[in-house]
């Protein structure tokens, strides 16, 4: 599999957004359902420098992290925010890694009781190896996060609980825990771990209900406390006037990561 520099993978950067240190891979295997998916690494300023290694988190709907241009509905800014981090000397830095996510199949895959399992399996036993053996990761559980918005929220979540033995930083950005199902059911602590969850007051559910999509993620938090979790282990941000959207997130995105691998 070819990495290949930003630069070179978009020669004409007008209309693109992306600042600092970012590699593509095209076409990275997705063995476990027979697929392919373009995977974004961003590397922090200073990774030239070769004694020192990063810790690293797994992002979903990669086109939407770094650029405007290939994003659908907005961008995180994941790579300015990180590179201001880092200029302000709050962090150390972190590698991210954006999984593309399949469009058509994207509900599949980030719901558990569908492709959730598989998808899952693949961050953990074919990208997860692959960015430890090509780049300077720490690679241990303690500096090993995912997260993701919305339903890559609700994977996210789900990677934590189901493989706490691989992840112990977990960032569930309005997660959509009305989609849950059976998934996530038996929640118990199996590990130490910090999870952060947030979620606006406009954000509304795509369909009837009786409940709010605020409802959902504080059920979870409380969830989460009756689990075993500590308050100093699960962070829930509720944003007044905030709505289901990659501006909200990108704002919210920098003191989550602090919070989760400060």
């Amino acid at each position: 599999m070819k990495i290949i520099d930003w630069e070179d993978y978009v020669p004409n950067p007008h209309g693109h957004t992306v600042t600092g240190n970012i590699k593509i891979i095209e076409r990275f295997p997705l063995p476990q359902l027979n697929r392919y998916r373009r995977i974004w690494i961003y590397l922090p300023p200073g990774y030239e420098q070769p004694e020192q290694s990063y810790p690293v988190l797994y992002m979903h709907d990669g086109q939407n992290l770094f650029d405007m241009a290939t994003s659908y509905s907005g961008e995180w800014r994941v790579d300015e925010s990180l590179n201001q981090l880092c200029a302000e000397n709050r962090t150390n830095g972190a590698i991210v890694v954006g999984i593309d996510n399949g469009a058509t199949v994207r509900f599949d895959e980030y719901i558990p009781g569908y492709s959730g399992d598989k998808y899952a399996a693949f961050i953990v036993d074919t990208l997860k190896p692959f960015i430890d053996s090509k780049f300077r990761t720490l690679p241990d559980r303690y500096n090993t996060g995912t997260a993701g918005s919305s339903l890559g929220g609700l994977i996210s979540l789900y990677m934590g609980f189901t493989r706490p033995d691989v992840f112990s930083r977990i960032g569930a950005f309005s997660p959509a825990m009305h989609f849950a199902g059976d998934g996530l059911n038996g929640w118990c602590k199996k590990d130490d771990m910090r999870i952060y969850l947030d979620v606006g007051t406009k954000e509304l559910l795509s369909y009837n209900s009786a409940r709010e999509y605020a409802d959902f993620v504080w059920d979870s938090y409380y969830r989460l406390i009756c689990a075993g979790f500590s308050q100093e282990e699960v962070k829930l941000i509720i944003e007044k006037d905030a709505e289901h959207n990659e501006a909200d997130w990108a704002r919210r995105f920098p003191e989550a990561f602090l919070w989760l691998f400060g």
